[in-house]
């Protein structure tokens, strides 16, 4: 028996060590996206702040205005709890939204039409569910079972599914990446949107490439240049 408890011991331990292993890492990155003849530069960044809060945010300048994108939530046992989100685009303040999180009460506010919505543990916003996706396929890339992401979209949950396609390597001015290859799609839905995506398998998983398919059209971000917990991505020999 003794020698049971102490094994049980062992495991809760090591299961505790895994979960504080699994950590975001900070990075800056500028990337380029195109949609047919029109291209934009953008850039994406996680900080961390005071007190476990971390900070995840896009912004990008189109036709002389900032259209900016922020999330920030706590990192806890291996998962990111959202804590606010906000996207500001002047150029159609129509798909801006301002929400909180209101875990105690297990709702989501929208701060402008003070709308509440139910959610329940797990659920996340539009950014704090990316930055979860990346550090769970980093924790098992080659092996990484796919899984559903919920989150809240204005008035409604979404869910995504993400699911692995293998490996593969990606040509950037960073020089050529070894890649993780994922497609996201909407498992409540048969269309023919859905997104690829190529994260860094070198590099914590740092975002690549994207491709949004819709029809015949495809909107592709690409990365231009980044740095990792301070230190510039490049190709790795």
């Amino acid at each position: 028996m003794q020698g049971q408890l102490f094994f049980f011991a062992a495991f809760l331990y090591s299961l505790a060590a895994f979960a504080q292993a699994i950590q975001p890492v900070p990075f800056s990155a500028t990337y380029e996206t195109k949609y047919g003849i029109m291209s934009a530069r953008g850039e994406r960044k996680l900080e961390h702040d005071r007190d476990n809060l971390w900070k995840l945010e896009n912004s990008a300048h189109v036709l002389m205005m900032d259209v900016v994108e922020r999330s920030s939530f706590i990192w806890q046992n291996g998962a990111a709890v959202a804590q606010t989100y906000n996207y500001n685009n002047p150029l159609n303040q129509d798909r801006s939204l301002s929400l909180s999180f209101d875990w105690p009460n297990k709702t989501a506010i929208n701060d402008g039409s003070k709308q509440t919505l139910e959610i329940t543990p797990g659920v996340h916003d539009k950014l704090s569910y990316q930055l979860q996706m990346q550090v769970n396929v980093c924790a098992n890339p080659d092996k990484y079972p796919g899984e559903n992401f919920t989150l809240v979209d204005r008035k409604r949950l979404k869910t995504y599914r993400v699911e692995l396609v293998g490996r593969d390597t990606q040509k950037t001015p960073a020089g050529v990446l070894n890649t993780i290859h994922l497609r996201q799609f909407r498992p409540d839905r048969r269309d023919d949107k859905d997104t690829h995506i190529w994260l860094a398998a070198d590099w914590n998983c740092l975002l690549v490439r994207l491709d949004q398919h819709d029809g015949g059209d495809v909107v592709s971000l690409k990365l231009v240049k980044a740095k990792v917990n301070g230190v510039d991505v490049k190709e790795k020999k």
